[in-house]
């Protein structure tokens, strides 16, 4: 007979916590695995290996469903209802990327829309979390190290590859306001930059959105005191390492890893997910970056047409992004095991999104306008200013102890 004491239930409980937990991750991982090989050129090759392994991860899910089912005789409600939408954002997950991997005839004319982009529509929308183990978080960054072959140490250097480029688009950047440029090479200006990274700034004010739409992930490491600001991207954005940052972005995933006080204003069709962080502040993706009419709502699809800004728009779909749920206030904390809600993370307070509103008007003002930048082909440096910088900061610091 089952021992339902009190005690007996609680460590029951918080025993299948732990093992759901971790077969959860190792899904994650194996998500995250296979969205990176169907990110690389020429994936089609792989395609009934893949099928298989999307298959094989189905059948482990509805297993895990079974178990939860199984354990609800010592499963308080709250605990039910959290694994039954982790399971469920991991099945729809599965059933995206299958669509992928295998898509149905009356979809077919979306594959070949996608082909300029190399890449996934949504490509992040199948990576729900974020693997808390150190191996694992490596295993899914891993292609993220590569040559740096595009913009190194901040000046700008025409990639020699013909497919799947990679850059450094900025490293080592001080006291700069740094906008992008964009590929001079016409043929290159057509297909994505699959990984582009930040580095090593510090108070720095960065613009990516040069590349809207064709980037598919985004690496921020070893930032301290900048602003970064990255347009609609196809796939995911890593965080790891940085200090006293604001990051806007529009995403199918946020990743965030040992980084502290750094605020996002954040579109992503996924839940964020964070681990060794604390300090995290969220918002949702500002209008004056993107003016589409409810962007940012957490309960429907934005309906909207985008106000005549057909180039905004173009790069939103490019990205598979146009017409999707914003998910910025559903955060995983990947280190925090209980049940009660993270103290590592919150949502940003109308009254201190007032003050990121004069960082935009200053960015504005000094030039940065996201239909002028985007047809940008020649980097643009100058040296930041820090008022209006170094007061938004202050506020990130002082919210965050």
């Amino acid at each position: 007979m089952t021992d339902t004491t009190p005690l007996s239930t609680s460590v029951a409980a918080n025993t299948f916590w732990t093992e759901f937990t971790k077969e959860r991750q190792t899904f994650v991982t194996q998500l995250a695995d296979i969205d990176s090989q169907l990110a690389k050129p020429g994936w089609e090759t792989q395609r009934s290996e893949l099928a298989t392994r999307n298959s094989l991860l189905r059948q482990a899910v509805a297993a895990l469903e079974d178990k939860v089912t199984q354990a609800l005789l010592y499963l308080p409600p709250y605990d039910e209802r959290r694994y039954r939408s982790q399971l469920e954002d991991l099945k729809a997950s599965i059933r995206q990327q299958k669509e992928r991997i295998s898509p149905r005839t009356k979809f077919s004319f979306r594959t070949s829309r996608a082909k300029p982009v190399a890449g996934p529509t949504k490509p992040c929308v199948t990576e729900n979390q974020l693997p808390a183990s150190p191996a694992a978080s490596a295993s899914t960054k891993e292609p993220l190290p590569s040559a740096d072959k595009y913009i190194p140490q901040g000046t700008s250097q025409e990639s020699s590859a013909s497919m799947g480029h990679e850059a450094t688009v900025v490293d080592g950047l001080r006291d700069t306001v740094y906008i992008a440029s964009l590929p001079t090479n016409p043929q290159v200006q057509k297909e994505l930059l699959t990984q582009a990274k930040v580095l090593n700034c510090t108070k720095s004010v960065i613009n990516l959105l040069p590349f809207q739409g064709r980037l598919g992930s985004v690496l921020l490491k070893n930032l301290t005191h900048c602003v970064v600001l990255v347009g609609p991207q196809g796939g995911s954005m890593f965080v790891e390492h940085c200090q006293e940052c604001v990051v806007v972005v529009a995403c199918h995933q946020l990743r965030a890893h040992t980084s502290s006080d750094v605020w996002f204003c954040l579109h992503t069709t996924s839940r964020p997910i964070i681990e060794e962080c604390h300090g995290i502040g969220v918002t949702h993706y500002p209008e004056k970056f993107a003016p589409v009419e409810t962007l940012g709502t957490t309960t429907t699809v934005d309906p909207s047409p985008p106000k005549g800004l057909d180039g905004i728009k173009a790069s939103w779909e490019t990205a598979g992004l146009w017409h999707t749920v914003n998910k910025y206030d559903n955060v995983d904390d990947f280190k925090w095991l209980r049940r009660q809600p993270s103290p590592h993370w919150r949502v940003i307070s109308p009254t201190e999104i007032n003050g990121l509103t004069e960082l935009w008007d200053m960015l504005l003002a000094m030039g940065w306008d996201p239909i002028a930048c985007s047809n940008s082909v020649t980097p643009m440096k100058s040296t930041v200013d820090h008022v209006v910088l170094d007061q938004v900061m202050e506020v990130v610091r002082q919210s965050s102890v």
